[in-house]
């Protein structure tokens, strides 16, 4: 059966929550809506393409609509799972409710903002080629989720897109009530099938909507049986996730993609050859020369072409005694000429030492609310370390309310950093450091070079990527405390960069 290319969105406009438009704006005026890329199975979310007010960057919102008990549970499980982060799935970050950053007039029970994926919607069939390393993210992160006791919640291909990195990741996070690990396995299923064939075959979309043939008990065939050239593992392992997931794991699915798509690529590459055997021919006899052959094809060599090769044997091998004597004796030469000649050794260059960088300027990073303390960021780098910065106080523990806060430090001139040392009471809170290309830069713009757990006192942090930039992001991923209240303090910032 011949396929062509199918996008699963939804039409322009489309979302189940009444009155919400392209141009609305939603969570306390925060988001302003975009566009409306379909819906989750029953109806009751609404996955978009939004821009946050405040950061000034797109997002991915998940928008909760219907009763407000069934939204809470997923937004319950969503705060739940807003530390887990895998390349797989989009990172969280934000969850709204009803009187906690959704206003008590807006149509929607909840929002899930998550990083913006800017790759492209989930379409099919594709090569073969390409299933594996397509599919790989997403069991991956099926599988870490499913061994941290979460669940993603795969229950359509509108929550999926296609990231710049070329592979499937769940851009619009939001479990629904009921979903469990065994939908997550149909999910993954799914969405192999619809990357084999361009059909979805669970009940995100409707058979008749897209002509997906079915038994009289609802099983969709194999794909291998609608697609020519799908091969028989791939297309059982489709069939057995979407019809008997309760005999499989995800740390199993992704496992046998990974080893089918490490045979894809094989098969890919260059064919295999033959091993290549390098014979030495003897010089060709001249006309005159000509012997009949043996049975192998082998010359016969008569007594004077014999008598030939053994005086060419023995001039080459009077010519090579001659160079071996002449070289003996001009090695020995140069040897007594220089006998009273101190050897001397080339000198070894010196690396130079690391150069201490003092930082121009700071100021505090916040990708939600206002920046905490933002007057006194600058004791962080006044040389002092009796005094400092300190973060607001926070009931929960990052990252609950937001994924984290840091400080953005500038330096006189580019550099290439091998060393950050950070001077905290705080022991406990966790941090990343991260390039910047600005001083107010989206979290996915900077890149991690180091990460450490800090302990009271002084906590060195070597720096695995040696990366040259002007800026650097101290990113405060976990706080020190406990109960209801946690924070971090950053008394000395001290930087070392190589020469």
């Amino acid at each position: 059966m011949s396929k062509v290319p199918r996008e699963f969105v939804a039409g322009p406009g489309r979302s189940p929550e009444p009155g919400l438009l392209p141009g609305a704006l939603v969570g306390a005026g925060r988001y302003r809506l975009l566009e409306a890329l379909g819906t989750d199975p029953a109806g009751r979310m609404g996955f978009w393409r939004a821009r946050d007010g405040q950061l000034g960057r797109e997002v991915a919102l998940t928008v909760l609509a219907g009763p407000p008990g069934p939204a809470q549970v997923t937004l319950e499980r969503v705060t739940r799972a807003a530390g887990f982060v895998h390349p797989g799935t989009a990172r969280i970050l934000d969850v709204l409710a009803v009187g906690e950053g959704v206003a008590a007039a807006e149509p929607v029970a909840g929002i899930v903002a998550a990083a913006w994926t800017r790759g492209q919607p989930v379409r099919g069939p594709v090569p073969v080629a390409q299933v594996g390393r397509l599919m790989a993210p997403l069991a991956a992160a099926v599988a870490a989720a499913h061994q941290a006791g979460l669940v993603l919640g795969l229950d359509g291909p509108r929550r999926l897109r296609v990231a710049p990195e070329g592979g499937l990741r769940l851009a619009f996070p939001g479990p629904p009530p009921g979903l469990g690990a065994r939908d997550d396995i149909v999910g993954l299923g799914g969405s192999l099938y619809l990357l084999l064939t361009g059909y979805w075959p669970g009940p995100a979309v409707a058979a008749e909507a897209v002509g997906l043939p079915r038994d009289e008990r609802g099983a969709v065939p194999p794909p291998q049986a609608l697609v020519a050239g799908v091969p028989a593992a791939l297309s059982g392992l489709a069939w057995r996730c979407v019809h008997e997931p309760d005999t499989l794991t995800a740390a199993a699915v992704a496992a046998e993609l990974e080893a089918l798509a490490a045979g894809a690529g094989e098969r890919q590459g260059e064919p295999d050859r033959e091993p290549t055997t390098v014979t030495i021919a003897a010089a060709e006899p001249s006309a005159g020369d000509a012997g009949e052959g043996d049975e192998n094809g082998a010359e016969e060599v008569r007594p004077a072409r014999r008598r030939s090769v053994v005086g060419m044997v023995l001039l080459t091998v009077a010519t090579l005694a001659v160079a071996a004597w002449v070289g003996d004796q001009v090695l020995g030469y140069f040897t007594v000429a220089h006998t009273k000649t101190p050897d001397v050794q080339p000198a070894r260059a010196v690396p130079a030492p690391p150069e201490r960088v003092q930082p121009t300027g700071v100021v505090v990073y916040n990708v939600a609310g206002d920046a905490d303390r933002a007057d006194t960021a600058n004791r962080a780098i006044d040389g002092d370390p009796t005094t400092g910065w300190r973060t607001d106080n926070y009931f929960q523990n990052f990252p609950i309310f937001k994924p984290g806060i840091g400080l953005v430090v500038t330096f006189p001139r580019t550099v290439t950093l091998n060393q950050v040392t950070i001077t905290s009471p705080s022991g406990g809170a966790t941090v990343e450091i991260r390039t910047a290309p600005s001083d107010n830069p989206d979290l996915d713009q900077t890149n991690a070079i180091g990460q450490a757990t800090l302990a009271p006192g002084d906590t060195r942090i070597p720096l695995q990527k040696r990366a040259p930039t002007q800026r650097i992001l101290v990113w405060i991923t976990g706080l020190a405390g406990g109960g209801d209240r946690w924070s971090a303090e950053i008394d000395e910032l001290a930087f070392t960069a190589t020469r």
